[in-house]
């Protein structure tokens, strides 16, 4: 069954994104809606007779059901958002981090720098209506910027931003544009997109 994994073994704790995201967004938002995302998918494992220990494995399963076949698309989201949410949590860190890495070099400045790929971010961010993530994927030998509504997520990923709005509110009070820019200009832990990179080359 899948685990509620602590903000420790995804790298953080529930400070340690401050000024840019505060204690008390990181408790709620990881003891609360991050924990009702692992229990409910647990409860819906059960009903189905599963037993995923990967967020990943199990929202691909659910991919492969017709669809709302006894409530699989339900089942999906909440896989998925275990998984984006553990994925977005460890692709940041409000340490600075640096990368040497000539392939990612050269892969940032075919995507127009690293400002270019972070105005990009930016700017695909402002156009997701209500809930949903912003993604840098690494797609046919370059990297680009998605957008998934709600819990879906692209093939690919190397780092996201949480949109829905417990991710920030309290904080910029509903601003995203805000958070965005805060988040990317400050928290890409650059060392786990390399990782994620690698693994993918």
């Amino acid at each position: 069954m899948l685990r509620f994994r602590s903000l420790e073994e995804l790298g953080l704790t529930p400070s340690s994104l401050e000024p840019f995201i505060s204690r008390k967004t990181m408790l709620v938002h990881h003891g609360v809606n991050y924990r009702n995302y692992v229990t409910r998918a647990n409860e819906l494992q059960r009903e189905f007779g599963l037993s995923y220990d990967d967020p990943w494995e199990l929202a691909m399963w659910c991919e492969q059901q017709p669809f709302r076949l006894q409530r699989a698309d339900v089942l999906f989201n909440m896989a998925a958002q275990v998984f984006n949410h553990e994925f977005y949590w460890a692709g940041l860190s409000a340490t600075p981090t640096e990368f040497h890495s000539r392939r990612l070099t050269a892969l940032l400045k075919a995507a127009g720098g690293v400002r270019g790929l972070l105005d990009d971010v930016r700017e695909a961010a402002k156009q997701v209506f209500g809930s949903g993530w912003v993604w840098i994927v690494y797609d046919a030998g370059a990297l680009s910027v998605v957008t998934t509504a709600n819990g879906d997520f692209p093939l690919n990923p190397v780092w996201t931003c949480d949109l829905w709005e417990h991710a920030y509110h309290c904080d910029y009070d509903g601003d995203r544009a805000s958070y965005v820019t805060n988040t990317v200009t400050n928290l890409i832990n650059w060392k786990i997109v390399k990782a994620r990179l690698e693994v993918m080359l």
